[in-house]
């Protein structure tokens, strides 16, 4: 086998998500893969970062991750303000229409 190709669990570990993940990932074409024979499947953890970092800057815009990372672990501490604050900074900056989970439980989509 090349040196340096890592299956899908050391992938998943390197890059903090599940197994499951980089195979979806390898399976929608967003990841190169490295066919070692017709079932066996590895990675190149560089191409991989590289892969992921031009496929990132078209998905959201440089920022809104962060914010949406302050979101998520504001959420988890239980500080709603800060999380409402970071959407705002999301609508405002971004243009990105987010909501909070009172909105989602009134069957209300926002679409600002």
């Amino acid at each position: 086998m090349p040196d340096g190709l890592l299956t899908a669990n050391e992938l998943g570990a390197e890059l903090r998500v599940k197994p499951d993940t980089v195979k979806h990932w390898s399976r929608t074409g967003r990841i190169p893969t490295v066919r070692i024979t017709p079932k066996v499947i590895r990675y190149d953890l560089q191409a991989v970062i590289a892969s992921l970092k031009s496929d990132s800057s078209t998905r959201c815009p440089k920022g809104a991750a962060e914010q949406a990372v302050i979101v998520v672990d504001a959420l988890r501490n239980g500080d709603r303000e800060k999380a409402v604050e970071c959407l705002a900074t999301l609508r405002r900056e971004h243009g990105i229409p987010l909501m909070l989970g009172s909105d989602l439980d009134a069957g209300e989509v926002s679409h600002d």
